[in-house]
């Protein structure tokens, strides 16, 4: 949309202020530290997506969805694959926060930072355990959600999908605003997850 100029000069500056580099990775690392490797954290993961995945609309009686959910996305299976076929995951927040970083086998070549950030491949292959975990823990949830939809409600894959993303977050489809601010030195780390999470809880304490 149309503003002022000097809206729109704000703006871009927001949006390019820490610019891409050495601070950028470092922020990264402290999210991954706080979260990935925090158990507490894959804890209140699993607390929150349960919420969520409840004001979407799955009773919390049936347990049998969720159980039925994690052996599906276990074996990888019929119900599974329709999920991916739906794009029932999108991006969760590990993928888009620290997934990009531990796949870079380079941050400025020669440099310490460098050294101080690519620790080899076996070292970042290990750091990956913990994320991919993350990311079950979210993909669980949604393929919880595409299966109540599909079995119980009798939603289409792609209605489903489009439910699961919604509730429990695609973390792609953010406004670049807010991505930056969630990366400026005087923002808010994950703003990401309050900006998804406010709009989901104010449609369900409406209904």
């Amino acid at each position: 949309k149309y503003v002022e100029e000097n809206i729109y000069d704000d703006l871009v500056e927001l949006k390019t202020l820490p610019a891409s580099g050495f601070y950028d990775r470092a922020l990264q690392l402290w999210k991954y530290g706080k979260t990935v490797l925090n158990p507490a954290t894959h804890g209140r993961n699993l607390f929150g997506n349960a919420f969520l995945l409840n004001i979407s609309g799955v009773p919390l009686s049936r347990q049998d969805i969720v159980i039925g959910a994690l052996a599906d996305l276990y074996k990888k299976g019929g119900l599974y694959q329709r999920a991916v076929k739906a794009d029932a995951f999108g991006t969760d927040w590990y993928g888009s926060e620290i997934g990009a970083l531990l796949d870079q086998a380079k941050l400025m070549p020669g440099t310490w930072a460098d050294q101080a950030f690519s620790a080899g491949a076996a070292v970042s292959r290990l750091a990956k355990v913990p994320g991919r975990l993350y990311r079950a823990e979210e993909q669980w949830f949604k393929l919880a959600r595409f299966k109540y939809g599909v079995e119980v409600l009798g939603e289409s894959d792609a209605v489903a999908g489009a439910q699961a993303k919604k509730w429990l977050f695609d973390y792609s489809e953010v406004p670049n605003f807010v991505k930056a601010y969630s990366k400026h030195p005087l923002g808010a780390p994950f703003i990401v997850f309050t900006y998804k999470a406010i709009p989901r809880l104010a449609e369900a304490s409406i209904r």
